[in-house]
């Protein structure tokens, strides 16, 4: 009975984990899971625990949906935040308050996870406090 109920916890704590994932269909079928990090120049990029840092060019997408939401940025216009899905079309698909919109993959800059935007969005710090490097007098 014990390890009936160690084994049920454990495929439920598994479950659970796979159930936060982002899910990235391919068109051959293969399905991949992990962390959506960004789109950008027609890759997306995917944290995968097993795989590591995947780049995975979009036209290889069948069906992609980010769990968290994310800020599409477009060239010229203020960033659409929402829950991203990619349409059969090829083009991505943002839906905020219950209403859905297409935006066409050629005119967007960059998609990335609403609040890392936000976070560089409202970064105020000052220029010494963001310095990484060193410097010499000599």
């Amino acid at each position: 009975m014990k390890r009936i109920f160690i084994t049920m916890t454990a495929l439920l704590s598994f479950a659970a984990v796979a159930a936060n994932a982002d899910v990235v269909t391919l068109k051959n079928g293969d399905r991949l899971t992990g962390t959506f990090v960004n789109e950008k120049g027609g890759k997306l990029q995917l944290k995968s625990e097993v795989l590591g840092d995947l780049s995975i060019p979009v036209d290889k997408i069948a069906s992609f949906s980010a769990e968290k939401p994310v800020a599409v940025v477009i060239k010229g216009q203020k960033p659409i935040k929402g829950q991203l899905e990619l349409a059969p079309s090829g083009d991505w698909q943002i839906t905020a308050s219950g209403k859905s919109q297409n935006i066409a993959a050629a005119t967007i800059d960059m998609i990335m996870v609403a609040s890392e935007y936000d976070a560089l969005e409202n970064h105020n710090a000052k220029p010494w406090q963001d310095w990484k490097g060193a410097s010499t007098l000599g």
